[in-house]
C-alpha cells in the first residue's frame, strides 16, 4: 500500500482528516395511527426541525421497547387519539415495519382506526387526503410502506372494512 498511497508519497497523510466513529443507533417504537374515514386518510404533517420535517405521515404514539400489538391496549391508542379531537374505533393491527434512517433504528406498528367522530386539534396540521391522492404526498419510506398496505387493504374491502 505505501507505494501506491500518493498522500504518503507527498508528505500529506496528517492533513487527512480521522474517520468519524460512528453514532451508536437508537431504537425508536412507535404505534402509527392510521385513522381512515371512508376513503380518506388523515395524514399530519411532521413539524420542521423535527424527523421527517415537511413531509407528510401518520400520527404517532410511543410504544415500549418489545411491545408486540398484542400487548397495545387499544383503549390507550383510542384515548390518546381522542385527546387529539377525535373518536376512534381500532380496528386491524398490520406488521410491524423496521426502517433505519440516520442513526435511528424505527420499529413501526402500523394500526389502522376507522373514524367515528371529532375533527383533529392535534399538536400538528392535518389534512384528510383520499387514499387515490397518497402518491402526491411526500411521505417518508417508512410511512409510504404503511400507506401501500392501507391502500391495498381499502381497494380490496371498500369503504367499510
Amino acid at each position: 500500500m505505501r507505494r501506491s498511497c500518493r498522500s504518503l508519497e507527498l508528505g500529506e497523510v496528517e492533513r487527512i482528516p480521522v474517520r468519524a466513529s460512528r453514532q451508536k443507533m437508537t431504537d425508536v417504537f412507535e404505534v402509527l395511527v392510521v385513522i381512515r374515514r371512508g376513503h380518506h386518510l388523515l395524514l399530519i404533517q411532521h413539524p420542521e426541525g423535527k424527523r421527517w420535517g415537511g413531509m407528510w405521515g401518520f400520527p404517532a404514539l410511543s410504544r415500549e421497547k418489545n411491545q408486540a400489538k398484542d400487548g397495545i391496549d387499544e383503549r390507550m391508542v383510542e384515548s390518546q387519539v381522542a385527546d387529539w379531537g377525535c373518536d376512534v374505533e381500532c380496528d386491524e393491527w398490520l406488521e410491524e415495519i423496521r426502517h433505519t434512517v440516520t442513526r435511528f433504528r424505527l420499529h413501526l406498528q402500523p394500526v389502522i382506526a376507522t373514524w367515528r367522530s371529532g375533527c383533529w386539534a392535534g399538536p400538528v396540521d392535518a389534512e384528510w387526503v383520499a387514499v387515490d391522492d397518497l402518491a402526491s404526498r411526500p411521505l417518508s419510506v417508512a410511512e409510504r410502506r404503511v400507506a401501500k398496505r392501507v391502500e391495498h387493504i381499502v381497494r380490496q374491502y371498500g369503504a367499510s372494512m
